[in-house]
């Protein structure tokens, strides 16, 4: 091996070098980024839960469903 493969082989293992760190660096980003989604995700789940809750809590009257009363004129029969 001469010195010219020797120097090529140097850089490129150099270059190889500064990928991995620039990956590694993009990676430990995402997965910060996926712990702050995950803590926005549970938020919102709890949230949901608690609203769930509340509603389920909530007196209600049940109203007999009503059939609309058919009028002889009017814009409705216009459009049936």
């Amino acid at each position: 091996m001469d010195d010219t493969e020797l120097q090529i082989l140097k850089e490129r293992v150099k270059q190889l070098e500064e990928a991995v760190l620039s990956l590694s660096a993009d990676i430990q980003g995402i997965n910060i980024g996926m712990k702050d989604m995950q803590q926005i995700i549970v938020k919102i789940a709890t949230n949901q839960n608690q609203l769930a809750e509340r509603v389920s809590m909530w007196p209600y009257i049940k109203v007999p469903a009503k059939k609309p009363k058919h009028r002889g004129s009017g814009l409705s029969d216009e459009l049936d």
